[in-house]
């Protein structure tokens, strides 16, 4: 998609030198482009790696002290499409849940049955892939999911690797996450649990739990109906 973009640029550019283009041939190391004038042909040959080192270059500057986790342009582009399928579905306009469900799933989310999810929920923009929600999940408006952390840049000169945390986030089924809700790397929600509102779960949570604060603690244990109406 970027060659392609990169094709039409080059194309107008050399129609404005009045230099019209004959061929254009693109591989993914090099770009060679014949151009002709009235008596010469010409060959330019362009470093298609030497172009994707400086995108790179230039997106990590565009950053600030935040870090590019991509190492390929082709996972930068990946990225950016998904970073506007999100934005689509955090979308406050009255959209069906199921079509956030399944914006989110085109990103990578592992999301499974009948899940509902609300308006502004933020799922990793860097790690979708490593979000699993199962069957019967509630995320009410506003939550986030995060799996991966990254200090600023002295930060990560000064703890190296440790400073960096990667893990993914299972919500199991049944469980219901309340509005403005963060879910940081490495939490598993039980099953059947409820996250009060405003809530940051940093620890695993317990199934059949009711957990809120900051950080979350189990605050009640949820005493099963479907259990004693069973024994008797």
């Amino acid at each position: 998609m970027l060659l392609v973009w990169f094709n039409l640029c080059l194309t107008y550019c050399l129609d404005f030198c009045t230099i019209n283009t004959d061929t254009i041939y693109i591989d993914r190391s090099n770009i060679n482009i014949y151009t002709y004038t009235r008596n010469n042909k010409i060959k330019r040959n362009i470093n298609g790696e030497k172009l994707g080192n400086f995108i790179l270059r230039w997106t990590q500057k565009q950053l600030g002290t935040a870090k590019l986790d991509d190492n390929t342009v082709g996972s930068l582009i990946k990225g950016i499409i998904g970073r506007i399928i999100q934005h689509i579905a955090m979308t406050t306009f009255p959209i069906p849940p199921s079509l956030r469900v399944s914006l989110q799933r085109l990103r990578g989310v592992k999301i499974g049955k009948n899940v509902f999810m609300g308006f502004s929920c933020c799922l990793d923009p860097v790690r979708p892939d490593l979000i699993t929600i199962e069957d019967w999940v509630s995320l009410a408006g506003m939550v986030t999911i995060l799996t991966h952390s990254e200090p600023t840049q002295p930060i990560r000169e000064i703890l190296g690797e440790e400073g960096n945390k990667i893990a993914p986030v299972v919500i199991k089924r049944g469980a219901w996450v309340a509005v403005n809700c963060v879910v940081l790397p490495g939490v598993t929600i039980g099953e059947n649990s409820i996250i009060a509102a405003g809530s940051v779960v940093t620890k695993d949570i317990s199934p059949y739990s009711i957990a809120g604060g900051v950080p979350a603690k189990v605050i009640k244990v949820i005493e099963r109906k479907d259990k004693e109406k069973g024994e008797k």
